[in-house]
Order: structure tokens, then C-alpha cells, then sequence
């Protein structure tokens, strides 16, 4: 856990409503600020959390698999995934599950590397951008995607609120807002490069057909033969 990952959750953590936190990937790795900076319950004091991974060890509740959490749906008020998604193999698959858990209204808060050195733990696959970030939240109504450090990130993050459309509350901390933007609710439909999917333009109706006048009768000339 980087330190300006966890100052960054610190500032707005006490409005992410109530109900059990879920932590993806809680394992708390030597190195990196240590155990004590790791340790994300207390942000939480009074709710119910529950560390998940893949390896047991500090910070792990319980062994899961992100690709398919073994939590009922809507059974959790929170989801953390901090500096984790760029070790899951398929991380669009484990947004997919970490919403489903959520109860409506709940926020995922997400935070991973950009420019940042390769490191296991035990693989490292991605690097998402921003617009990454918001195409792994798109099926959440509430959207907000940041970074630090202008066009090479060496934080991307992200929080998305399920169900309703809810307030986005800024960090509070540091730069990390540096580059924020907030997508509105979409209405269900899906969100493309971190803006709201627009809404079909009309079509307008058919003009009637106009009809053609009839030719005027011709008159028989009455003087044939004259």
C-alpha cells in the first residue's frame, strides 16, 4: 500500500455511507509503508470488514478468488480494491463481481498504478489509464476517474457508486484530484471514454407523400370534320 493511496482513501472514507467493507486483495506485503500503513480498518471503526485475497497472510479474512467472490449479491455497503487491480488477470471480470456485491447506493473505490515499475505479488498485468478506469466502472451510475502527475499518471483511481445517482465527494488531500472528472448518471446506458453515453438523436417521421393532381380532362372537339 502506497501512502498517498491511503491518504487519498482517508480523506473522504467517513462518506462512504454504512454496511460491511470489502477489501479485494487485503494481503499486507512487506515493503511499501509496511503492516501499519496496509492496515485500512481503522478508516472504518464500527463497521464490519472483511479482507479477501488470493494468499493467506496479514490483512486476509478469508482466501477468494476476485474472478468470483464468494459473497452474496448486494451483501456489502463498500468495496476497496487499492493498488490490486494490476495483479488480476481479467479485472474487468472482478469490477463485474465486486458490483455485484454491492448493495445499491454503495460506492467500489478502486486505485492502481500507471507509470510505475513492474512488481509481483505474485503477477502484474495491466496499466489502465483513466478512461480505463471508467470503462471497468461503466455499469455503476456514479462515476468519478483521477490521477496524479498530467498526462503520466503514476496513480489512476476511481469510484463508482452503484444504483442511484449519488454526490461525488473530491479528495479532500494533496493533488490527486489534479486531473478528476465526474461522469453523471448514464441512465443504464454504457458510459465510453469516461463520458456518458449519448442519447439517440430522434427519428424524425416520414413526410407524407404528396399526391400528384390528376390531369385535367380533355375535352372532345365537337368541330371534327368541319
Amino acid at each position: 500500500m502506497r501512502s498517498e493511496v491511503r491518504q487519498w482513501l482517508a480523506s473522504f472514507a467517513d462518506t462512504l455511507g454504512s454496511g460491511p467493507v470489502l477489501e479485494v486483495g487485503s494481503l499486507q506485503v512487506r515493503g511499501g509503508g509496511g503492516v501499519a500503513l496496509a492496515d485500512l480498518r481503522p478508516l472504518f471503526p464500527g463497521r464490519a470488514y472483511l479482507g479477501v485475497d488470493m494468499r493467506a497472510g496479514p490483512g486476509v479474512d478469508c482466501l477468494m478468488d476476485a474472478h468470483a467472490l464468494a459473497l452474496p449479491d448486494c451483501s456489502v455497503g463498500t468495496v476497496l480494491c487499492l493498488d490490486t487491480l494490476e495483479h488480476i488477470e481479467r479485472p474487468w471480470q472482478a469490477v463485474h463481481e465486486m458490483y455485484r456485491v454491492l448493495r445499491p447506493g454503495g460506492w467500489c473505490v478502486l486505485a492502481t498504478v500507471f507509470a510505475f515499475a513492474i512488481h509481483g505479488h505474485p503477477c502484474d498485468y495491466w496499466r489502465p489509464t483513466q478512461q480505463g478506469m471508467a470503462v471497468l466502472l461503466q455499469d455503476f451510475a456514479t462515476v468519478w476517474t483521477g490521477g496524479d502527475g498530467g498526462d503520466m499518471p503514476r496513480t489512476v483511481l476511481g469510484r463508482g457508486c452503484k444504483g442511484e445517482t449519488a454526490p461525488v465527494t473530491l479528495p479532500r488531500s494533496n493533488d490527486m484530484d489534479a486531473t478528476a472528472r465526474v461522469n453523471p448518471d448514464h441512465d443504464g446506458r454504457r458510459a465510453v471514454r469516461g463520458k456518458p453515453a449519448a442519447t439517440p438523436a430522434p427519428v424524425p417521421d416520414p413526410e407524407p407523400e404528396q399526391q400528384q393532381p390528376e390531369p385535367a380532362a380533355v375535352e372532345a372537339d365537337d368541330k371534327d370534320g368541319e
